[in-house]
């Protein structure tokens, strides 16, 4: 299901404290210009879908925030790329910001290059400090197809029911990780050619402090494993 990257699967969130003016928050990574990393996606029977490489392209420091801007390459299974892009992440007093419409997957684009296309999202938000129970706030983005003054079609995305589960301690490529397992129900709902269809995949993450996300999985909304994504390298 690529509908949004990889490196998200809603928002890769790697964790790394920072203190900026007396405020603390949580980013992608180290804010440090050129560092990265490196992940890889599987299906549910263990063969390679694609690889994804992360990097802090750019850091800048406002005077009541941070901003970091990061690139994205995407890689299929015999390592071709497939697209690349940037987007940016903000820290704001003790909490991190993504504009969700940011790190959709642009493929979803496709086909409507001669369409007027209206979108408009809210923020990913999510604070410095994770604890077991936590409610992290919901996140939704639209984009609507026009053609001739008619909706042609419309799609929505919505993070909704975001929360801590559990501290776990887990093994990836890249080694050992303490995390915080956060879990979420992924919506689309489409509506096109007078049909509509709501699509419900639920999604887990393992996020360690210092180091960021080390694992997400992907699952139907009868709990069976679509894929997963794990932390391969750090750069």
């Amino acid at each position: 299901m690529k509908l949004i990257t990889k490196l998200s699967m809603a928002f890769v969130f790697i964790i790394i404290g920072v203190t900026v003016y007396s405020q603390e928050c949580n980013f992608y990574m180290p804010l440090v210009e050129n560092k990265g990393a490196v992940y890889k996606s599987y299906d549910a029977n263990d063969n390679l879908e694609g690889s994804q490489e992360i990097k802090i392209k750019k850091v800048v420091t406002h005077p009541d925030f941070i901003e970091a801007i990061i690139s994205s390459k995407h890689h299929d299974a015999r390592d071709r790329l497939l697209y690349g892009g940037e987007f940016g992440v903000n820290c704001i007093g003790d909490e991190i910001v993504i504009d969700f419409q940011s790190i959709l997957d642009p493929s979803m684009m496709e086909g409507f290059d001669d369409m007027e296309v209206r979108m408009e999202s809210s923020n990913i938000v999510v604070p410095a400090n994770l604890s077991v129970g936590r409610q992290l706030p919901d996140a939704s983005a639209n984009f609507k197809v026009v053609a001739g003054g008619m909706i042609v079609t419309e799609m929505t995305f919505s993070l909704k029911d975001r929360k801590v589960l559990a501290k776990e301690r887990i093994s990836v490529p890249a080694g050992n990780f303490d995390t915080y397992k956060l879990g979420y129900d992924f919506i689309v709902e489409t509506k096109a050619m007078g049909m509509d269809s709501i699509m419900t995949y639920k999604y887990i993450e393992y996020h360690s402090t210092d180091v960021g996300m080390v694992r997400s999985e992907t699952y139907d909304k009868e709990g069976k494993m679509i894929d997963y994504t794990v932390l391969s390298e750090i750069l």
